[in-house]
């Protein structure tokens, strides 16, 4: 396991190094070689801290174990005995060197084999904690053994966790530690979304009387399974978040997680397990059903309610928490939102109006073209996706169109916008290329086959429906382009990056992203003769240069701009 695990490790860092080799390491001020060296020391010390961490947990549970017959094959304790007397050593050894290195060079704390060892070990010891915590915990309620199979590897992995969180904190600036702790943020939040689906799922089941083969369960029952996960998932989550939001909360890397962890992907969940609850329902009144019992039909209602409320949680505390930090809608951030939202909307629309031709095409062809589902199904299905999509990208293009209305010089020209009509006028175009050929192919096949009939019609009907759909929705946002294009008249020449180079005032770099929709960066000059930044010249120099990228300079008593190119 740890050879195959150090290989994975190096493969991908091998590549992560190459890549930001070829993107940044021509731009100078990266020594690929120094980088190369703290690679493999990194990774030395996360191989030895997995080694003697198997070891020791070994060793532990053979000692405290009440069960030493547990133990029993030499094999295994010779086997951790020679981790502990073997690593120990080298691991202190190369924890000490490592320790050296970031206290003599503060260089080396912005060294990128150093994040992706705190980022990856991080990771490694949740897993691993969460793993053996859940597994001693259950022996715990249900044996009452203290000094269980997984004890000893559980805490030796909370406490390397726990350290290498504090090493974060101490050794890596605040932009860069925000890379483990997001991510750690992001796993933890996922697993107690399923703890919290898990129990709300077994209250359901303890109250209701669902079919007896989701009432069965071995060993501890489901409810203390689910409460488990989430005593581990839950205490992390906050621990890592918050602790997160109070370092850096405005970062494009903390907005990234809002946006993509929180809000998106608990609106994906909650359009999912909708979708579940609402399609049983309506197979059970007007579909195929497999049973009459009602309980037996409805045994996947539980997981989706549970899944349902708690995704919904996430999903309005994490909007509320991007809102509370961006309060003004005409914020980009407020646009990415709400084109997310609407981006998500639509594509459950798109799936449930391709469910639906589907469907018809079947009725025709007389036959079941959904594996497991028969046409009426195949109806209801698109149907329930028609009812919990659509009313998402109603609502969300609305909202866009009411902003559109009040700014539209400005809504039209923004980035998310333009970004989220191509998205969608482009994946459209190849769906309707790749579905016009897989059509001319069946077609082709029958007409060489002499089977040009109905079993044409049910290969070719996922092609059709997609054919059909595609164009749809590739027409109605490719007219609204060709008609803002229209209103907005000759292209002209915008800036699209700024480099401030002088104070750092991080309100006005926000206020220039705003208002002319470039990247903005600051350079803080260290001189001494840095000029306070008036932002009327700035404006009247951003209307007398036109160039798309644009050094402003504030030296010396004075602003002036200077044209660039990176």
């Amino acid at each position: 396991m740890i050879a195959g695990l150090a290989s994975l490790i190096i493969t991908l860092g091998v590549i992560v190094l190459v890549v930001r080799r070829i993107a940044v390491g021509r731009k100078g001020g990266i020594d690929f070689a120094e980088e190369v060296k703290d690679f493999f020391q990194y990774l030395l010390l996360l191989i030895l801290i997995l080694i003697v961490n198997s070891g020791l947990s070994g060793l532990i549970n053979y000692v405290l174990g009440s069960d030493k017959r547990l133990i029993a094959n030499e094999d295994v304790l010779a086997r951790d005995s020679a981790f502990v007397v073997v690593a120990t050593p080298l691991l202190i050894v190369t924890a000490l060197w490592t320790r050296r290195t970031l206290e003599r060079d503060d260089d080396s704390k912005e060294s990128f084999a150093l994040l992706l060892y705190l980022t990856a070990i991080q990771i490694i010891a949740f897993a691993s904690f969460a793993t053996s915590g859940y597994r001693w915990l259950l022996a715990l309620i249900d044996d009452g053994a203290v000094f269980g199979a997984d004890f000893g590897s559980t805490f030796l992995w909370l406490a390397t966790l726990g350290f290498h969180y504090r090493m974060s904190s101490h050794r890596l600036p605040k932009d860069r530690a925000q890379v483990p702790y997001l991510l750690l943020s992001a796993i933890s939040l996922v697993v107690s979304i399923v703890a919290a689906a898990r129990v709300l799922r077994a209250l359901m089941v303890e109250f209701l009387p669902f079919s007896e083969t989701i009432l069965t369960t071995t060993g501890t029952n489901e409810l203390t399974r689910g409460l488990v996960t989430a005593l581990i998932a839950i205490p992390t989550w906050y621990f890592y978040w918050f602790t997160d939001r109070t370092r850096a909360h405005t970062s494009q890397l903390w907005n990234i997680y809002l946006l993509l962890v929180g809000v998106g992907g608990s609106l994906v969940a909650t359009l999912v397990s909708s979708s579940i609850i609402f399609y049983d329902t309506l197979v059970w009144f007007f579909g195929d059903t497999n049973t009459n019992a009602a309980w037996v039909h409805f045994d996947r209602i539980p997981g989706a309610v549970g899944t349902l409320i708690a995704t919904l949680i996430s999903f309005a505390y994490h909007s509320r928490v991007l809102a509370s930090h961006h309060e003004s809608e005409e914020g980009e951030i407020g646009r990415i939102y709400r084109y997310l939202l609407s981006g998500i909307g639509l594509a459950t629309t798109s799936v449930g109006a391709v469910t639906f031709v589907v469907s018809i095409v079947g009725t025709f062809a007389q036959g079941d073209l959904l594996v497991g589902r028969s046409p009426r199904n195949s109806l209801l299905l698109a149907i329930t996706l028609l009812v919990v999509g659509l009313p998402v990208w109603q609502i969300l293009w609305r909202r866009i169109s009411l902003h559109i209305n009040q700014d539209p010089e400005r809504e039209i020209a923004a980035i998310s916008r333009k970004v989220y009509l191509f998205t969608v006028v482009g994946i459209s175009a190849i769906a309707v290329v790749a579905s016009a050929l897989t059509i001319t192919v069946q077609i082709f096949q029958g007409l060489f086959g002499g089977d040009l009939g109905g079993s044409t019609w049910r290969e070719t009907s996922y092609a059709i429906s997609i054919l059909v759909v595609g164009i749809l929705a590739g027409l109605f946002h490719l007219q609204i382009i060709r008609r803002e294009r229209a209103l907005s008249g000759p292209k002209s020449k915008t800036h699209r990056f700024l480099l401030m180079i002088g104070p750092a005032d991080k309100p006005l770099a926000r206020e220039l992203e705003r208002s002319t929709g470039a990247r903005v960066e600051i350079v803080e000059s260290l001189d001494g003769l840095a000029t306070v930044w008036d932002r009327e010249k700035v404006r009247l120099l951003l209307a007398e240069n036109k160039e798309a990228e644009l050094a402003l300079i504030a030296d010396s008593g004075q602003i002036r701009a200077i044209p660039i190119k990176r």
